[in-house]
């Protein structure tokens, strides 16, 4: 996590528009419901919070932004480079 100078998390994509969130999967979306989520996707920006290249701070937002407690972290290939955390509240 060192390796970069800061981590950006993004939170949400704020849109001039209200983005649906609810869209059916059956029966499938018109072309023109279709054309209409792809407008609103491509115009979405990402919102990022960045913080600076410390372990602690980033497992925290990261907890913070999905609502779950991070309980290992891997930071290698094999079980050497897994720890396991401190259970934090969020």
């Amino acid at each position: 996590m060192n390796k970069l100078d800061e981590w950006k998390i993004c939170g949400h994509y704020p849109t001039d528009n209200i983005l649906e969130t609810n869209l059916a999967t059956y029966p499938s979306l018109s072309l023109a419901q279709k054309e209409s989520v792809t407008r609103q996707l491509m115009a979405a920006k990402p919102d990022y919070e960045s913080f600076a290249s410390k372990e602690s701070e980033i497992l925290r937002a990261i907890e913070r932004a999905s609502g779950m407690p991070i309980s290992i972290a891997a930071r290698g290939s094999n079980s050497q480079h897994v720890t396991i955390l401190e259970s934090n509240a969020i």
